[in-house]
């Protein structure tokens, strides 16, 4: 066994359950804690979530009391569909779904209401609509009926609803009536139209039938080929077109060298010169034209010779120059000709090819002529033939004229008619009454979750980690006053066996790894705010501290309002303050409570506490005391409302920090921990007090295990739950498995 397990009482060195409490104690919260919190929110308010319960189901009652009684009675008629529409033809699926559409339609159309409305009697207008039939208007009569179709069926069935049993059964049935009586005189109507239409129109197509006959004899005169026409036929135009269009290629292919030769015709007339038709390609190889180039040559060369003989007047160089001019002429001339010859065959070429080119097109517009007449023709001949088809048609339909009844037109068979209703089906009692009730318990849900939205208190141990990193000391249930007869600061010593006591062990087992770890033996216990609860905590870890066997002592630090003499029934006389002066020994003031349990009362409250702690030197005073006792408890003033708590924790450490869950504002803790931080102060550890079944996962698995050890408390006869009423855990279930 190490030295700090011998340090230890013997329940915290047995129970691994306890000395788990001392670690940081930070599970993850799962899907399961998390609706469980939401549940716990609901129970810690249930009372609020059942009233507005209540109200809503009261509501409900007064509203459903307020409303009339509302009747209903339905009558129906089968829809026979039809085997043939008015043109003969078999009805399918779908035109027959339009048509029941269509029935539906007319039930609820203001002219049907209007009709059903000429022939209600006065007395069921007055009675059933407060109001004489002539001021009855289709759209109140149509405000009490529906119109349905049955699933899968050809059933219309017709539903009013109103204030008197007899009037709607009456009002339906004569809905009924009415709507058969319309249907068979539409029949009649229609039928009466369809005969009129026929009797016009099979006359207009006999008329039309020989007037389409008269154009096709026209066209058998005109073209007489045209009833022989077919494919072949087609076929010997086509390849007459295709000739022609070979031709023509033909001709263009050859008129291409041709316009070549043409175009440099042009060209040599356009510049005129000896030199243009001496370069010219058209030229090159004419031998007439080369024997005159070379002539002209010759007497070029010949005159060269001479003018180095003879002065220029002399009369071989004159003949010479003669014979060149007259060999240029003989050039110029013979050039004419051959351009002249170039463009007339340019010009032949160009009317070969406007006569392959007039007749090309000639065949071709006789071709699409005649292709047109064709199709006419066979337009018309089908024309002829469907109208010849139509007219047949008609004049079948005009014999069978006495048959159409029976499948042109839609036919109504009655088949229930509407009974008086023997009861109200509006409102519905038992419907109103759950659904006031649910509506106002989710009404009250939702202003439990707003409360606890708005409520900025510290309700988790999830929200004290976000705050500061400090251990987690341990958690105190609620402690009803009315359960421990209002000795809340002797709870460990009334009832043992508590889950009360068995947090306040945890909190000693943690305290005592506190110590083994920092060497602290003095820690000072404080609060953010007064009535936190930081004295009963200070006073029950003090005694259950004693009753493990260590010597502890309690100091009452709070010299503005000190109680500690009081709730130990301990005698006036100095005390704390005039041991900080100096004025009395340590054994003076102290005050044996137990065996293992001493006490310092606050003495005479000084004029300035702040200035008393600060002055006095109580560092070295504590660690004079720390040699005679285990441990030594200071109940320090809330930390948010003065500093000496501060200064405590500053000059001898161990400062534990009490928060009371739902109480202590989350704002305040914050700025309370920056606070500590800025000047340096350590915050030893946290304990969250006043836990009533809260949702967070840590308090939740504390009231699990410290229920554990509270079972025997519950069955001594104590019929309330000291985590309060709101916990999470039935006190009479045994959830040792759990923990």
């Amino acid at each position: 066994m190490n030295k700090s397990e011998m340090n230890l009482p013997a329940f915290a060195t047995s129970n691994p359950m306890l000395s788990s409490v001392t670690e940081e104690f930070r599970p993850e919260v799962d899907s399961e804690m998390s609706l469980l919190s939401y549940w716990a929110i609901l129970r810690k308010h249930l009372i609020l979530v059942a009233f507005c319960g209540v109200v809503g189901a009261i509501t409900a009652v007064f509203y459903t009391s307020r409303l009339p009684n509302m009747y209903r009675a339905g009558a129906s008629v089968a829809v026979i569909k039809p085997t043939k529409n008015t043109q003969g033809l078999p009805v399918n699926q779908t035109y027959y779904s339009k048509r029941l559409s269509t029935q539906v339609a007319i039930l609820q159309s203001r002219a049907m209401a209007k009709k059903v409305i000429e022939r209600l009697p006065e007395a069921i207008c007055l009675s059933f609509f407060g109001r004489e039939r002539t001021d009855v208007t289709a759209g109140q009569l149509l405000r009490t009926i529906s119109v349905a179709v049955g699933d899968g069926t050809d059933i219309l069935y017709i539903t009013c609803r109103g204030k008197n049993a007899e009037n709607v059964a009456y009002i339906a049935n004569l809905y009924v009536d009415v709507f058969v009586d319309e249907n068979e005189r539409e029949i009649k109507n229609a039928q009466d139209k369809l005969l009129n239409w026929l009797k016009q129109v099979v006359p207009n197509l006999e008329k039309k039938i020989r007037e389409k006959r008269d154009i096709l004899i026209k066209l058998q005169q005109e073209y007489p080929e045209i009833r022989t026409y077919n494919l072949e036929k087609e076929g010997r135009a086509i390849s007459r077109v295709e000739a022609a269009k070979s031709d023509l290629y033909e001709l263009e292919r050859s008129m291409y060298d041709v316009k070549l030769r043409y175009g440099k015709c042009q060209e040599v007339k356009k510049k005129k010169s000896l030199e243009a038709i001496l370069s010219s390609d058209l030229f090159v190889q004419n031998a007439m034209i080369d024997d005159l180039q070379k002539k002209k040559f010759l007497y070029e060369n010949q005159l060269r010779d001479l003018k180095t003989r003879y002065k220029p007047a002399h009369p071989s160089i004159k003949k010479t120059i003669n014979n060149i001019a007259q060999v240029k002429k003989q050039i110029f001339h013979y050039a004419k000709r051959i351009i002249m010859q170039e463009e007339e065959k340019y010009e032949n070429f160009k009317s070969r090819r406007a006569y392959y080119q007039k007749k090309l097109k000639e065949l071709e517009e006789q071709n699409l002529a005649f292709h047109q007449k064709i199709l006419m023709y066979e337009d018309i001949n089908a024309e002829v033939a469907a109208l010849r088809d139509r007219y047949n048609d008609y004049r079948e339909k005009m014999k069978e004229y006495d048959s159409q009844r029976s499948y042109q037109f839609d036919i109504l068979n009655p088949i229930d008619s509407a009974g008086i209703p023997g009861r109200p089906f509006s409102p519905n009692r038992t419907q109103n009454y759950l659904v006031g009730t649910f509506l106002g318990v989710m009404l009250g849900v939702i202003f439990v979750f707003l409360i606890e939205f708005l409520d900025q208190s510290i309700k988790t141990v999830e929200e004290v980690q976000q705050l500061t990193p400090a251990r987690i000391m341990g958690f105190i249930p609620f402690i009803s006053p009315k359960i421990f007869m209002g000795k809340t600061t002797h709870v460990v010593e009334e009832k043992e066996n508590t889950n009360v006591a068995e947090a306040f062990r945890a909190i000693s087992t943690s305290i005592f790894f506190a110590e083994e770890q920092t060497k602290n033996k003095t820690f000072v216990i404080t609060s953010a705010l007064a009535q936190d609860g930081k004295t009963t905590i200070f006073c029950n870890l003090a005694l259950m501290m004693a009753k493990a066997g260590h010597k502890v002592l309690l100091i009452d630090g709070d010299l503005r309002r000190p109680r500690l003499r009081r709730l130990f029934e301990l005698p006036q006389g100095e005390g704390f303050t005039e041991l900080l002066r100096r004025d009395v020994s340590s054994e003076e003031v102290v005050h044996k409570i137990n065996e293992n349990l001493s006490c310092i009362t606050s003495g005479k409250i000084p004029a300035d506490p702040y200035e008393t702690i600060h002055n006095s030197h109580i560092k070295e005073l504590i660690r004079e005391l720390e040699h005679e006792y285990d441990y030594i408890l200071i109940d320090a003033p809330p930390i948010g409302i003065t500093t000496d708590a501060l200064l405590l924790g500053k000059k001898l450490g161990g400062l534990l920090f009490a928060i009371t869950v739902h109480r202590t504002p989350k704002r305040m803790v914050k700025q309370l921990i920056h606070r500590m931080q800025t000047l340096d102060i350590e915050l030893s550890g946290l304990i969250l007090n006043d836990v009533k079944g809260s949702y967070s996962s840590q308090l939740s698995y504390y009231n699990y295990y410290g229920l554990y050890y509270s079972k025997s408390y519950y069955t001594r006869g104590l019929n309330k739950n000291p985590l309060g009423r709101n916990s999470k855990i039935n006190p009479l279930v045994d959830n040792t498995k759990k923990s």
